[in-house]
């Protein structure tokens, strides 16, 4: 059988199209709803994945939706695209009946906007409890828009649907099962406000609900939907939509204006201006824009005008097709040093879906400030260009603009998806595309999905940007080890590295337990091994929102300087090494070492290999998290000036005491640098959580012994006790075939004078699974269980374990 791919049997991309008594049949991707307004009426649609799909604003009435998934697995009826709030699109199916074979969603999020709904339509029991998905947009399910009202069928049971499935009120109902309100609410029409024509208030409802809409093209003057001309206007609540680069994508993207406005004292309150190219022509005059939406892809905000933008949300749409990957959202026309022309951005937001400049110079003397404004990850490094007035760079605006004479901004989108719909399969085929010696930005899209292979970025292939679509969906595995240079699933040995949201794992030391009970072996019965998740050694490399995941030496941080934020790293043994020179911001680090069991009895995170006082290596550790499943210490000294920070991050009581091991270089420690500079610790009770915070000196070596006599007196333990005290066991069967035995109590007594100690009076212990009372975590252990009821076949008949202290019990 061949593989099943997108086949559609039909696709709609006018404008105002009506279907009425039409079957469309396929197995994926069926009917291609993709922009425009449309109407369907007793209509049949077959299919099995994603077989209503698009960004249309289309009305189902009275249509048969035939699910053929019995062969598929989970099928899915809608993928619907909705990309922004003021975005129209949406699918509303009313009276609908669904029925077939196999089991089926009611629909993925395609888009962030997502919009479906079901009104009074039948569902027969095909339709899985959960009723939909997120799909890419996982943790942004507030901006998604899926609802049932009405239904009725075995599969309309709501009890288990998802919990973000939106409640929808009255009013908003009745907007969309309106068929009047939802598909013919666009003023399709062109307006112009002729100069002779002053002091006009245009007051829409809302910028979603009222719309003034034409699709033209070709000349800036001409082709606006809408033309202010006049002065002393205002408008407010109304949305300006040119659509003919939005609906129409395989025609050139050409200039069409949403707004030409030319008159002077002119005000927008809350509006919406949308298209692709040149979306808001702010020709001439004095202009004053609040609160207002303005989406585009080329110089969406251009003219000679001299204007005020608070509040604002900009939205760079990547179109794909017309601007090499990369937008532009301004393009200034002040022509000299004595016009006061200009466009001023004061707290406004910029998102997107791809790479953009600020701006880039319309005439030489160009003027644009962005102040206090925030601006997610998609605005380029480089954030402007001279365009036409290169070499005469300093005449326009003197904002931390530094034009690159020997580098232009060309960021090129290269797309990898593993099922033939990119340019490229594998991430290293897209990898060896890029030319050696590359001195511009060139960003490599990878499709959600598990890449399995070895990646490697050579030295001279700089300026390479991977970005994944999410962490938990991209992701690149192999699995090799025994050599930290070869072993690596991912290396980068280029300069100039950016990755985001790609998740790096090498699952070669996949530990489970063997007959005798000893975990330290990979699966071949063979020592575990080092096997990095990746290996980078070029200089200014930065991570965000990624994953590296092995278990010994996962993340071989070699050489250079690396910044590393929101990132996800896990392992057990040195599973962050080597002598960089990195920062690591509000990252989690877990440490798995309960892999390792009783033959390892803990874990280290890092080994930094700084050999002599004058290296700038070290590691930061700056508000991140530690947590994991055993015993672990902060790091150990590679080499002989090892230095690591730690600065204010949470541990969790997963970190052993000693904190630290000098390793080979005992007796050096005054050379090894492991300060813990004023860490949060959150210490885990019984009974709740004792949010008591632990304050280090300001600057802590430590050494052999590591006493860490620094703590305060009102912090160390003199002796607890809890009383009828509830201990609810849940060990479960968390490795298939393999049994886990729990432990109650860790007691860290450490010598006979030490009066620490834990007594349980009375209380019971109940749960699942079975378990120690306690292990010694501390050479003079006490734990005192004193009338206490324990739950029948829980505590394991040996009771106790000597842990660290087998010999000494």
């Amino acid at each position: 059988m061949r593989n099943i791919t997108w086949a559609p049997a039909a696709m709609i991309a006018a404008d105002k199209a009506s279907f009425y008594r039409c079957g469309f049949i396929s197995l994926q991707d069926t009917l291609s709803d993709a922009h425009g307004r449309h109407y369907f009426e007793s209509c049949h649609i077959q299919g099995a994945i994603d077989f209503i799909w698009g960004d249309a604003q289309s009305f189902y009435q009275s249509c048969s939706l035939e699910v053929t998934g019995s062969r598929i697995g989970l099928s899915y009826i809608t993928a619907q695209g909705r990309n922004s709030e003021s975005d129209m699109g949406g699918f509303v199916f009313n009276g609908c009946k669904i029925f077939g074979n196999g089991e089926a969603l009611l629909g993925r999020a395609y888009r962030a906007y997502a919009t479906v709904l079901y009104y009074n339509t039948y569902m027969d029991n095909i339709i899985s409890p959960q009723g939909w998905d997120a799909w890419f947009n996982t943790g942004h399910e507030s901006l998604i828009t899926f609802a049932e009202v009405g239904c009725e069928g075995p599969g309309a049971h709501m009890s288990k649907r998802v919990t973000w499935e939106k409640k929808l009120t009255n009013v908003e109902l009745q907007k969309l099962i309106n068929v009047n309100n939802f598909i013919n609410q666009d003023g399709c029409e062109k307006v112009s406000i002729k100069r002779e024509k002053p002091f006009i208030f245009l007051e829409g409802e809302s910028s979603r609900n009222t719309i003034i809409a034409w699709g033209d093209s070709g000349d800036i003057v001409k082709s606006p939907t809408f033309s202010c001309h006049a002065d002393n206007i205002v408008a407010s609540k109304i949305q300006f939509k040119n659509s003919y680069n939005v609906n129409h994508k395989k025609e050139a993207i050409t200039w069409a204006p949403a707004a030409l406005v030319e008159g002077d004292k002119v005000s927008f309150y809350g509006c919406s201006f949308i298209s692709v190219q040149d979306t808001l022509f702010d020709a001439l005059g004095r202009h004053y824009f609040e609160k207002c939406y303005i989406q585009g892809d080329i110089d969406f905000i251009f003219g000679n005008a001299q204007s005020y933008y608070e509040k604002c949300n900009l939205f760079v749409s990547i179109s794909g097709s017309g601007s090499n990957g990369v937008g532009y959202i301004t393009a200034q026309g002040r022509e000299s040093s004595n016009e006061t022309s200009g466009y001023v951005f004061h707290s406004n937001t910029i998102k997107g879906t791809g790479p953009t400049l600020l701006g880039r110079a319309y005439r030489p003397h160009s003027r644009v400030l962005f102040y206090k404004t925030y601006m997610s990850d998609i605005v380029s490094p480089e954030g402007w260009n001279a365009w036409e007035s290169k070499g005469h760079d300093g005449t326009t605006t003197s904002s931390p603009a530094h034009y690159s004479t020997t580098k232009e901004v060309t960021m090129k989108t290269i797309t990898v998806d593993k099922s033939g719909k990119g340019d490229f399969t594998t991430v290293q085929q897209a990898i060896d595309s890029v030319p050696e010696d590359n001195n511009a930005w060139i960003r490599i899209h990878i499709k959600a999905g598990t890449y399995n292979e070895k990646v490697s970025i050579e030295r001279r292939k700089q300026f390479i940007f991977l970005e994944g679509e999410r962490r938990s969906t991209t992701m690149i595995a192999w699995g090799d080890g025994g050599d930290v240079v070869k072993s690596p699933t991912f290396s980068s040995h280029a300069d100039n590295f950016v990755a985001t949201r790609i998740t790096f794992k090498n699952y070669y030391n996949h530990p489970v337990m063997t007959n005798n009970g000893d975990y330290y072996k990979d699966r071949d019965g063979k020592k575990i091994l080092w096997a990095p998740a990746a290996l980078v050694e070029g200089d200014k490399a930065s991570f965000y929102d990624c994953a590296f995941i092995s278990v010994q030496d996962t993340l071989f941080d070699a050489l250079g300087r690396h910044y590393f934020q929101n990132c996800y790293i896990e392992g057990a043994i040195d599973f962050i090494f080597g002598d960089a020179q990195s920062f690591y911001q509000k990252c989690n680090l877990f440490a798995d070492t309960a892999l390792l069991g009783p033959g390892q009895s803990y874990g280290y995170i890092a080994a930094q290999g700084r050999k002599n006082q004058s290296e700038s290596s070290g590691y930061v550790f700056f508000g991140n998290t530690i947590k994991g499943s055993g015993p672990t210490l902060l790091g150990r000294a590679y080499r002989p000036y090892s230095r690591v920070l730690f600065y204010k991050t949470y541990m969790s009581d997963v970190v052993l005491p000693p904190g630290w091991d000098a390793w080979n270089y005992v007796s050096s420690e005054e050379k090894v640098n492991i300060p813990r500079e004023k860490p949060y610790i959150y210490l885990e009770g019984i009974n709740g959580r004792d949010e008591t915070v632990i304050t280090f000196n300001d600057h802590e070596k430590t050494d052999e012994s590591a006493t860490f006599s620094s703590f305060p007196d009102n912090i160390v333990a003199k002796g607890i006790s809890f009383e009828n005290t509830l201990i609810n066991v849940t060990v479960g069967k968390m490795m298939e075939n393999v049994k886990y035995i729990g432990y109650i109590t860790a007691q860290g007594r450490a010598s006979e004078n030490d009066p620490g100690g834990f007594v349980f009076e009375g209380g019971s212990v109940v749960g699942s699974g079975q378990v120690y009372l306690g292990r010694a975590y501390g050479a003079f252990s006490r734990v005192i269980f004193h009338a206490t009821n324990f739950a029948s076949n829980i505590i394991v008949p040996q009771g106790w374990y000597a842990w660290f202290n087998k010999g000494h019990e």
